[in-house]
């Protein structure tokens, strides 16, 4: 019993190493299929002993520089001086001839001849209608002589004393001048409302610009200048243009109890919205 199992034993060994050999055999011939399909096709390249020799080394070449030109030598311009005109000569004045002497001719001599006398009448005169006005001598031009200097005579100017002007005390020329300029200061308030710029009305704008100038008697206005000007520049424009294009430069003359010629003023002109 011990030796037939034995003896099967062999035999399933040897039968499975020929399955495995047939099986290895197989797949390495499936593997060596699908190699050889996966490998593309070597070119062999033939080798030679002179591919791994050293290359002897070049001699490097050296640039020939080319020869360096020569300096051009200069050229002497040789200038043909112009042959000299000859003078031409001038032509000698020519003589005139000189007219010849003619001879005079001889006086003829002149026969006297014999005039018959005439007797003459003795003429009447004719009587005289009216009497010639008696003809004055000609005076002759004598040449101009120098003017004599006549020295000017005093004229007597006859001088007309003017009026003295009436004199006024001094409330009376204080009250004259507060008028005066409580009326000026009256225009200036109503021209600075009619005068309003339209952007500081809608911006509600307040301010007040002081202007100084001089007022003559007249009622000139001249020097005008801002003295306390508003930051917003269209007040300062506004306040300057009431004096130069409202006004014209001109307020009514002064008061005849105001004695002073020209008065230098300061006021203030305010733009309120109230």
């Amino acid at each position: 019993m011990p030796k037939r199992t034995h003896t099967s034993l062999k035999a399933f060994v040897l039968t499975l190493f020929l399955y495995s050999s047939a099986i290895l055999a197989a797949v390495w011939q499936f593997d060596s299929l699908t190699y050889s399909e996966k490998t593309p096709n070597v070119r062999e390249v033939p080798i030679n002993i002179s591919m791994y020799q050293t290359p002897t080394p070049v001699k490097p070449v050296k640039a020939v520089e080319p020869p360096k030109p020569k300096p051009a030598e200069p050229v002497e311009e040789t200038v043909t001086e112009p042959e000299p005109i000859a003078e031409i000569p001038k032509p000698e004045p020519i003589a005139k001839p000189k007219p010849a002497k003619q001879p005079k001719p001889e006086p003829k001599k002149v026969v006297k001849k014999e005039v018959p006398k005439v007797v003459k009448k003795p003429v009447e005169k004719p009587k005289q209608t009216a009497k010639k006005a008696p003809t004055q001598p000609v005076k002759k031009v004598a040449k101009a002589a120098t003017p004599k200097v006549v020295e000017p005579q005093p004229v007597e100017k006859t001088i007309t004393e003017q009026p003295a002007p009436p004199t006024y005390s001094a409330s009376q020329i204080a009250d004259a001048e507060d008028r005066y300029l409580s009326e000026l200061s009256r225009t200036l308030a109503q021209l600075a409302q009619d005068s309003y710029p339209r952007r500081a009305k809608r911006r509600h704008w307040e301010g007040e610009v002081v202007l100084k100038f001089v007022l003559y008697r007249n009622g000139d206005i001249k020097q005008l200048q801002i003295v306390d000007g508003d930051r917003r520049t269209v007040l300062n424009d506004a306040a300057v243009g009431i004096i130069k294009d409202k006004m014209g430069m001109r307020f009514k003359p002064f008061y005849k109890e105001i004695e002073r010629n020209q008065w230098h003023l300061t006021v203030p002109v305010n733009f309120s919205l109230n």
